[in-house]
């Protein structure tokens, strides 16, 4: 399971990957109460280098314990294992969302402006198509210009002249980006706007976004 701090009104996000060794564990509400104040101590506090530097601090939600004793306790009471794995977090105002379906994963979106409910829109969407850059020139260029070698390759061997085939590819470059760009990707609650024209009409603009999937890092 993946905790969250997040809030467009905080300037600070964090999000921590808490793992077990039991799908019906993740619905604990001990378990999803220490993984979200992992994410709340790790934003809130000084900060860690490594898991066991954040489970030294103090736990946001049980007072007078750390967090491990908290992790331990529980331990204790369900007697299964359970591990911090990546955490990260962002200096700035974040949304997030954190799905526990089929799939497990976990997103943190540092935004300006806009509000929560917009931010978790655009990280339910990151979570569902799994974008792989923010933004066009954040992409492989290596695997930007292999791409755009074969559409040309492709479109000469139609027989189109050559004075067009450029402006064709870019053309079809388009769906590239959008099939692997966030910014670019049809926004899956209105697919007539960009998420970046999304984010637009709700006065937020996108600065970052993290995506985990549980067992892929």
């Amino acid at each position: 399971r993946f905790g969250l701090y997040k809030g467009t009104d905080k300037n600070v996000g964090a999000m921590v990957e808490l793992l077990c060794d039991s799908a019906p564990v993740t619905t604990n509400e001990d378990f999803v109460q220490l993984a979200d104040a992992l994410a709340e101590a790790l934003a809130t506090g000084p900060g860690a280098e490594t898991a066991e530097e954040l489970l030294a601090q103090p736990s946001p939600s049980k007072s007078g314990r750390t967090l491990g004793e908290q992790k331990d306790e529980m331990f204790n009471r369900i007697r299964e294992v359970f591990n911090v794995g990546r955490f990260i977090r962002i200096e700035g105002a974040c949304g997030g969302y954190s799905h526990n379906a089929k799939t497990v994963a976990g997103v943190l979106l540092e935004v300006e402006g806009g509000d929560d409910e917009t931010a978790k829109d655009i990280s339910m969407h990151i979570a569902a198509m799994r974008p792989q850059a923010l933004k066009v020139d954040e992409l492989d260029s290596e695997e930007v210009e292999k791409e755009r070698e074969c559409l040309r390759a492709a479109a000469l061997k139609e027989g189109k002249p050559e004075n067009i085939v450029d402006k064709m590819v870019d053309g079809r470059m388009q769906n590239f980006y959008a099939e692997r760009v966030l910014c670019e990707q049809p926004f899956v609650k209105d697919d007539k706007l960009t998420v970046a024209k999304f984010a637009e009409s709700k006065g937020m603009k996108i600065k970052q976004f993290v995506h985990w999937e549980l067992g892929q890092g």
